[in-house]
């Protein structure tokens, strides 16, 4: 005769919410593959046919948020913490879909009053923006929708880090700023001019 006895076996459980935040940021990923292609369909500069500018464009800002937390790692190391480069990609490529919208509204997807839309995504909203130096060029994405991505930026970064909040916040706007300045300079370079020339030096 054979004993048979039931055992309660606990349902499988998804390992960490890790699964769930490169799920959120492959959704992001086809919301900035979907911006991007309405972007390349309303644009008539480029060579490139919309589908493979948008894919372009979809590998350069997957590539970028790969370097900006590749970066924001080394920047928590300064102070003391070791958050995971594979943590903060996902988190990172996530709140990016800020950045989409800002996107969405300069390309005039949305059918937004034009101060609205400037307030949100900054002057480059503007119908005719003509950056006439490398301040206006570096900040003319500068806007609601900028200060909300910085924000989330800080927080989710904090979080990795098992950080205050003022840290991600400290970290994530210098590391903002110094991107800025390097556009400013860039641009400066490539009118001809540069920070000592414009501060009267020879």
């Amino acid at each position: 005769m054979t004993l048979s006895r039931a055992v309660d076996v606990a349902p499988p459980v998804a390992r960490s919410p890790e699964i769930r935040v490169w799920i959120v940021a492959a959704l992001v990923a086809s919301l900035w593959l979907e911006v991007l292609l309405e972007s390349a369909h309303g644009s008539t500069a480029g060579s490139l046919a919309p589908g493979a500018a948008a894919w372009a464009g979809l590998a350069a800002q997957t590539a970028f948020t790969a370097a900006e937390a590749f970066v924001a790692a080394g920047a928590w190391r300064l102070v003391g913490r070791e958050p995971r480069w594979r943590a903060l990609a996902p988190r990172l490529l996530a709140v990016s879909s800020v950045e989409a919208f800002a996107v969405a509204v300069t390309a005039r997807q949305l059918a937004l009053p034009s101060a609205l839309a400037i307030v949100l995504a900054g002057p480059r909203a503007a119908a005719t923006v003509l950056a006439g130096s490398g301040a206006a060029f570096a900040f003319s994405a500068f806007g609601a929708l900028a200060l909300l991505r910085l924000a989330l930026s800080a927080h989710v970064q904090a979080r990795v880090a098992d950080a205050p909040l003022r840290y991600g916040l400290g970290i994530v706007a210098v590391l903002y700023l110094a991107t800025r300045l390097g556009l400013w300079w860039t641009f400066d370079l490539m009118q001809g001019r540069s920070f000592e020339s414009a501060g009267g030096l020879p």
